[in-house]
């Protein structure tokens, strides 16, 4: 999974915690939904740039927090997952293989 952030979200900081916003959404959905991110969740956002996949997210939570990649790698995934469902991440497959098969 190669996250980025959706283009229709916007965050602000409230009472210290991140919140992101949903400005508009697709077909289907509402438009002002809103994510409260806890601490975690906030690193984990602050490091989806498009590029990082999650074991790099993943990789770089356990340096910040003194701990093994094996040991968040599950609830980073989650945590993406669930801002994908959300709608506030897009998850791409990773960039495209450039040597032909």
């Amino acid at each position: 999974m190669l996250p980025r952030r959706a283009d229709h979200v916007a965050t602000c900081r409230v009472a210290g915690a991140l919140v992101l916003i949903s400005l508009s959404a697709p077909a289907g959905e509402l438009a002002g939904d809103v994510c409260v991110l806890n601490d975690t969740g906030s690193e984990v956002w602050g490091l989806v740039d498009g590029r990082r996949d999650m074991a790099s997210i993943a990789g770089q939570l356990a340096k910040w927090h003194g701990v093994t990649a094996d040991a968040i790698e599950q609830d980073v995934a989650a945590t993406l997952e669930d801002l994908v469902s959300g709608g506030y991440l897009r998850s791409d497959a990773g960039p495209a293989d450039p040597s032909p098969p």
